[in-house]
């Protein structure tokens, strides 16, 4: 009976031909809901880089990182920021996380994980980027 985690997430629609957003209007598969739900976390929004930030991993998007569309797959991100973290925040447990998609990561692309450690520690930012530009941004709480 107790609350573990509560979250909000908004999601966007592809054309997969065209790679380009597909228009609300558009989606004609299902009624938008009308339900809103007030939740306990940290509402969606754009995160910004800070000055500063710096180098804390660099890997090659494999395989095993793939969706079934090609491009490395949305659980895959949060190991990578938890690979990123300093050796201070390893088992550490964020009191509110907020991860924004910003560019699919292909299929042996290098990924740069930056990050900058803010408000005396409690406040980190990280943030992932292909030669192609931004895959990722987060902020981590604790």
């Amino acid at each position: 009976g107790n609350l573990l985690v509560s979250g909000k997430s908004y999601w966007l629609l592809v054309d997969l031909a065209k790679r380009r957003l597909v228009p609300t209007a558009k989606f004609t598969l299902r009624k938008p809901s009308d339900k809103i739900t007030d939740m306990d976390c940290l509402k969606p929004a754009k995160i910004n880089e800070p000055e500063g930030m710096e180098l804390w991993d660099s890997r090659k998007i494999k395989y095993s990182d793939l969706d079934t569309n090609g491009h490395t797959t949305n659980s895959r991100y949060g190991a990578f920021i938890e690979d990123a973290l300093p050796a201070e925040y390893r088992g550490k447990v964020p009191s509110d996380f907020k991860l924004n998609y910003s560019k699919e990561a292909m299929l042996d692309s290098t990924l740069d994980v930056y990050g900058k450690v803010e408000d005396g520690g409690k406040k980190l930012t990280i943030i992932g980027k292909t030669a192609e530009g931004c895959s990722f941004e987060a902020e981590l709480y604790y």
